[in-house]
């Protein structure tokens, strides 16, 4: 199982919350790799980092992408989570600060698929088990 995130990073962002949760999915056998957006606009316009980005996505064929999101990203990760979508049929994550603030908010946009609220460490293992295997994913995702 492949999985890759996806995040708007600057000098004032850490992705230490996706390192986190992508250590915990290597060191259980899972491939993961990292896409990162430093000027992530959310404006309409798609940049040439956006387009490398989405086809470097689809050359990686990942089982589930996911975000991790501080509400000065959030617009631009929705922008990139349409933008995949129209695309690919992965399912998409969104967890984080912003999430986790406003879950039923995020959960409400039709190209998130599930959401993470709080630390995301177990509960991505049990997502990424139960997606591996196959089976009912009704408690990770919009109802």
């Amino acid at each position: 199982m492949k999985i890759v995130f996806i995040c708007g990073t600057d000098i004032n962002f850490s992705v230490l919350g996706v390192e986190y949760i992508s250590s915990v999915l290597k060191r259980h056998g899972y491939k993961v790799e990292l896409l990162v957006d430093p000027i992530h606009s959310s404006d309409n316009k798609i940049s040439y980092i956006e387009k490398e980005n989405l086809k470097k996505l689809k050359e990686l064929k990942p089982n589930l992408i996911g975000f991790s999101t501080v509400s000065a990203h959030y617009q631009w990760a929705l922008k990139m989570a349409r933008l995949i979508k129209k695309e690919m049929g992965a399912p998409i994550i969104f967890g984080g600060a912003h999430v986790t603030a406003t879950p039923e908010s995020v959960i409400e946009n039709n190209v998130v698929d599930m959401v993470c609220v709080g630390e995301g460490e177990e509960a991505i293992l049990e997502l990424v088990g139960s997606l591996q295997k196959k089976e009912d994913r009704g408690q990770f995702q919009r109802q």
